[in-house]
């Protein structure tokens, strides 16, 4: 792993966490590329610590303002303690999924056809919420986290935990966990300023949580490259915090359909390189 493998690791796990496109299958495809058998635990924390980074870093006074209102108010169910709460409930799905697809979703990143077909479902998913999304200035959503704050007081713990429910999708890679809590979420009703919010707040616990059960379920490697890692940490929260800008374009022109018509072709190469090439 040289400067730049690490480099390109980085900005590919930076901007497919929080694009609706599948950061697990784009790394899988990356190490295809450049024949790499296995990974270094400790690379693949790193790449994921860099994009929690970039989400802490981009509502960095907002997640401030919702922890002191949950320290002060802990078990409101009202304002932004409803907020925590709901995001606590939706993370139980993945707790479990984590404890009993873990064999398989470790199965499923050796067979690239299980990228083709995560792709081309989570291409189809994000095709149908085209429906469900209206066209916005900038300026009349902003996307912050308090923006219409009480409007949370209308989000159910059920559409919480269905939202959480979707996040153990992409577990498997190809299966976007960005596009698939949000298009769960409009679909069950929420606005584009909800769903959005909503999966970046539950994006924390969940690379946060993923993170530590690969940390204590794996042994780190003896040796590594400090820089290496540096270059992959500072790469994956830079262009995740652009990312992260780019989606909520996205969901304000109404474009986050589209991302389907790059998913769709590439998902369909996939499978048939596997059984033609």
């Amino acid at each position: 792993m040289n400067q730049i493998k690490a480099f390109l690791f980085g900005l590919i796990q930076g901007f497919s966490e929080f694009l609706p496109i599948s950061s697990s299958g784009h790394l899988v495809l990356l190490r295809t590329f450049f024949d790499i058998k296995d990974f270094n635990l400790l690379f693949i924390l790193v790449l994921h610590l860099g994009t929690l980074t970039a989400i802490l870093s981009y509502y960095r006074k907002e997640l401030l303002n919702i922890l002191q209102h949950f320290f002060l108010k802990p078990f409101s169910f009202s304002g932004p303690g409803r907020v925590v709460l709901l995001i606590m409930w939706a993370t139980l799905p993945g707790i479990t999924g984590a404890f009993l697809l873990s064999s398989l979703v470790k199965k499923s990143l050796l067979h690239p056809t299980w990228t083709g077909w995560g792709f081309i479902l989570t291409a189809t998913c994000l095709f149908f919420t085209s429906k469900k999304l209206i066209k916005k200035k900038p300026h009349q959503n902003s996307f912050s986290l308090f923006n219409s704050i009480e409007n949370w007081n209308q989000f159910s713990f059920s559409t919480a935990f269905l939202v959480g429910l979707a996040q153990t999708f992409a577990f498997f890679p190809g299966m976007s966990r960005s596009g698939w809590t949000i298009a769960v979420a409009l679909f069950l009703g929420c606005s584009q300023h909800q769903a959005a919010c909503f999966s970046f707040l539950l994006a924390i616990p969940a690379i946060l949580g993923g993170t530590l059960f690969e940390f204590f379920n794996t042994p780190l490697p003896d040796r590594f490259s400090f820089f290496n890692l540096s270059i992959a940490f500072l790469s994956a929260w830079f262009f995740g915090y652009i990312a992260l800008k780019w989606l909520i374009h996205s969901l304000q022109k109404a474009l986050f359909p589209f991302f389907s018509f790059y998913l769709w072709p590439l998902g369909v190469f996939i499978i048939c390189k596997h059984f033609f090439f």
